[in-house]
């Protein structure tokens, strides 16, 4: 359906029609209170107390948790159905809100957080309304202070004007967001488990420090691994074209040090160039690069170029590393287990803002090595699991885009 005007959604369930009301947040609500100023701490051993780190914008973060050691006012427990924002934070991300939809176990809000009590709003459709771009910007737009420390205050909010449809029509669009969010959520935690798969088999496969002997090993492999420096291994390091590429290139993509990564590359910015790169500059399958230009953090950062498709060239401030009887798909590995990436780091020079690390001062970095045929298993086992958690990405990337476009067609 076309939109007809600004309080017609573009697109609507069946049996809904008509024009959404306008409504000021001040006339939506019932009653607005902040929660306890009781304190708590990592070691508190009595209930979860949510604080503004664990508000997002339509979820909740319970990866850090505090707890309280004290009782704590009923009217300070969270209930399922509650909406609350936060009112002091950053001036980004001041305002942030999130309706509570988890129904076991007592949680607690402090003062930062504000509860919120709707007249004939449903809260679940709420989530999604209030976080849309435009309800972010008109809350953002409410708050004062600095840029590291602002509030934002209820009764400026009161002015806020959002959209809304009959009480029916908001309880179908919530438990069809939530519904999605049900499947995010999902495809998230496979996601979350495939990594931490990735991570212990890391953990065993590789040796640990000091050691020369994995914790596990696949059938038919034994003996030491062998240590070798990594001067020693390389039969040439190339740095990559000093031509410059723009995003409004039309050769060929260059890739440069925000390009490469831990392990793997990253393609939402490239750019192109406009002239002819010699051949020698442009990077090939199971090449293996490292970054030589970076902040003191990043700088070293190395990954192999698993891509047969297509042509792209690598600029100066990447280098190409020819090795010599070592696998690249298992060096890809190797080279950034959290050993490898300390030795690494560890040759860097310059700032914390600005870094660099020389091809000469990298050849006394060890790497432990097996068999030629053990490196190819293990770079193998590991590129499958990699391809496990792209493919695992992209379903969760798509379910991500598909709630964008909902919320952009069903919302007014």
């Amino acid at each position: 359906m076309d939109t007809k005007n600004d309080y017609t959604p573009k697109r609507r369930f069946p049996g809904f029609e008509g024009e959404w009301k306008q409504k000021e947040f001040g006339r939506m609500f019932q009653k607005l209170q902040t929660g306890t100023n009781l304190l708590g701490s990592e070691q508190g051993r009595g209930i979860p107390l949510l604080k503004m780190g664990n508000i997002q914008r339509g979820y909740w973060n319970l990866t850090k948790l505090e707890r309280l050691d004290q009782e704590i006012e009923r009217e300070n427990i969270i209930k399922y159905g509650d909406f609350l924002f936060n009112t002091r934070n950053t001036l980004e991300l001041v305002g942030k809100g999130a309706t509570w939809f988890i129904q076991e176990g007592l949680y607690g809000f402090n003062s930062n957080l504000a509860r919120v009590t709707f007249e004939n709003v449903d809260t679940i459709f709420f989530n999604y309304l209030y976080n849309i771009p435009e309800n972010i910007q008109q809350v953002k737009s409410r708050a004062v202070g600095t840029t590291s420390v602002a509030a934002i205050y209820p009764k400026d909010m009161v002015s806020i004007k959002f959209q809304l449809p009959t009480i029916d029509e908001q309880k179908k669009l919530g438990n069809f967001f939530q519904t999605i969010d049900s499947l995010i959520s999902l495809h998230q935690h496979k996601l979350d488990k495939l990594k931490n798969l990735k991570k212990s088999y890391l953990a065993e496969l590789f040796p640990a420090e000091g050691e020369r002997v994995p914790k596990r090993r696949f059938p038919g492999f034994e003996g030491e691994w062998e240590e070798k420096e990594f001067g020693k291994m390389c039969q040439r390091i190339q740095t990559g074209t000093t031509l410059l590429g723009c995003e409004q290139g039309k050769g060929i993509p260059l890739l440069k040090m925000g390009n490469i990564q831990r392990g793997y590359w990253d393609f939402t910015k490239l750019e192109r160039l406009n002239q002819e790169i010699e051949c020698e500059n442009i990077i090939k399958y199971g090449d293996f690069l490292f970054n030589t230009r970076n902040t003191l953090e990043l700088v070293g950062k190395g990954a192999t170029w698993f891509i047969k498709e297509g042509l792209y060239g690598f600029n100066s401030n990447l280098a190409r590393v020819t090795l010599d009887d070592v696998d690249t798909i298992f060096f890809n590995y190797l080279y950034n287990i959290p050993e490898s990436i300390q030795q690494v780091k560890s040759r860097a020079v310059g700032t914390t803002s600005v870094a660099a690390i020389y091809p000469k001062d990298m050849s006394t970095i060890k790497f432990q090595l097996p068999t030629i045929n053990e490196q190819n298993k293990l770079g193998n086992f590991f590129q499958t699991i990699d391809s496990l958690i792209t493919l695992q990405q992209q379903k969760l990337d798509k379910l991500n885009d598909l709630k964008k476009a909902y919320l952009n067609e069903l919302f007014v």
